[in-house]
């Protein structure tokens, strides 16, 4: 009666915030309640990296005292009973999790029950989900072929119980680990749930949604090392002809090898011990905001064409480290808030939504900037060049790619389809963007390496002004002359 009352489950989710060995500290579990954590895992044979056996390890403690409303010392001591009781902890294969039963009473009133019973068993009812093995636990309506349960039981006289059980993964796919108390004999009291649950995959701790990060990094970390390699050799070999463009692309390119590094070390390690390496992630968040900025600064840069000297260069100049500084600033505080919502589960999303329109009004202007100076200088000797077509090819095939897969990932979101490609979504978070952004650095580093022609645009911008004078001085010599 208690149970049919009302919608009296009060779902408590505990995503452990990426953590593949999730710790309870005390966790409140009253009868009618439950603990809820969803995970992906790799089976066996599906696993890229077949290493182990996947498996789910529950290892909790369940403590009791009677309530204060019920006879219990109010010292928060334990008083033991002679009830016994038992608390079902269950991991069902499936991305949702269907639980209750409606069923009409005399009156036709639809009447809402989540608990199977005593009552519920003898019922005669053509869709029964409520049998004699499953009493006392939360009603299912998940196919039973995909769950596995194991109960904590409270012996009379017993104030404390212990759990260790390994469920096995035999599929591949979300896996959603359950703790439900619905044993009525258990409302006197209150429990409380402590321990840890290892998410454990064939080849290590790490999501399965985020195993391709680690092979994605090692082979961005060797993408990475040839270009630094490479950039080096030139820039030690054509010290003399350095300027302000290759400050830019060198800070670009080490902060990306930085970045890739540090995200390597923090997958490595979540993978090896369950523990995230916060201090990898965070840095590697600041070096990913400087690499994005300083491309973006090189590309508006290089768009204007800073060889040739022009009177609008030092304005042009300033509004590129005025874009610079409130890119940077916006996309650094965008990216933290996406960490702190994965990693601590901490939702922020008003300034979320407020950061990422403003970064994308400012990366729509900066593409405006980008190609509005190269369709500016079409008749310039620079852009009739091989070098300024290439460029603006590349740049245009990235920008296409771009809209392509955002396109792509708005229309699997709009129909619900991302959990059906959850093995591949790491590509639309972070794998396409690092990879577009590699491809226009290697561009702009090797069209745009240090040359013996090449000159400084501020000194270009103080030539331009020279010869304006000396035009002026031979001007007036001229006059006097005649």
């Amino acid at each position: 009666r208690i149970m049919a009352a009302g919608p009296l489950v009060i779902m408590a989710v505990i995503m452990g915030a990426m953590a593949e060995v999730t710790q309870y500290t005390s966790e409140d579990l009253g009868v009618g309640s439950y603990i809820i954590a969803r995970k992906r895992m790799w089976s066996e044979p599906d696993s890229p990296r077949e290493i182990g056996y996947p498996y789910i390890r529950v290892d909790v403690q369940a403590d009791r005292r009677l309530s204060p409303f019920h006879g219990g010392p109010n010292d928060g001591s334990f008083a033991q009973d002679d009830t016994s009781g038992k608390i079902m902890v269950a991991v069902i294969y499936g991305s949702m999790l269907e639980v209750g039963i409606v069923i009409e009473g005399a009156d036709a009133t639809p009447h809402h029950y989540y608990c199977c019973t005593k009552d519920m068993i003898d019922r005669k009812d053509d869709e029964k989900l409520c049998y004699e093995h499953v009493e006392h636990s939360l009603i299912l309506r998940n196919p039973e072929v995909n769950i596995q349960r194991h109960w904590i039981e409270f012996s009379p006289s017993s104030d404390s119980t212990k759990a260790h059980h390994v469920f096995q993964v035999n599929n591949t796919g979300p896996h959603i680990l359950l703790v439900t108390n619905c044993d009525t004999r258990l409302l006197p009291y209150q429990i409380n749930i402590t321990g840890v649950v290892t998410w454990m995959n064939p080849y290590g701790l790490l999501p399965a949604e985020q195993l391709a990060y680690m092979p994605f990094y090692e082979i961005m970390i060797m993408l990475y090392g040839i270009l630094v390699a490479g950039w080096c050799a030139v820039i030690i070999r054509r010290c003399r002809f350095l300027h302000s463009l290759h400050h830019l692309i060198s800070t670009a390119i080490f902060s990306g090898l930085l970045e890739t590094v540090l995200y390597y070390v923090y997958y490595r390690q979540y993978n090896n011990d369950g523990n995230s390496a916060h201090g990898s992630l965070f840095a590697a968040v600041v070096f990913l905001s400087i690499r994005r900025t300083f491309l973006v600064i090189s590309n508006m840069f290089i768009s204007i064409d800073p060889d040739t000297p022009r009177p609008e260069l030092p304005q042009w100049k300033r509004t590129i480290f005025r874009v610079g500084i409130l890119y940077f600033f916006l996309v650094l505080p965008m990216e933290m808030i996406t960490v702190l919502s994965d990693v601590y589960g901490i939702k922020i999303n008003a300034w979320a939504i407020t950061l990422a329109v403003l970064t994308g009004i400012l990366n729509v202007y900066c593409c405006w900037f980008i190609f509005a100076s190269i369709y500016r200088l079409r008749s310039s000797d620079a852009v009739k060049s091989v070098t300024y077509k290439c460029y603006g090819r590349i740049l245009l095939f990235c920008l296409l790619a771009t809209i392509a897969v955002v396109a792509y990932a708005i229309t699997l979101t709009e129909t619900h389809s991302e959990g059906d490609h959850w093995s591949t979504w790491w590509l639309f978070d972070n794998g396409v963007w690092t990879g577009l952004s590699y491809v226009i650095l290697c561009t702009v580093a090797i069209l745009f390496c240090p040359r013996a022609v090449s000159r400084d645009p501020f000194s270009a911008q103080l030539q331009y002004e020279e010869i304006k004078l000396d035009l002026k001085a031979s001007d007036v010599e001229e006059d006097e002359d005649i």
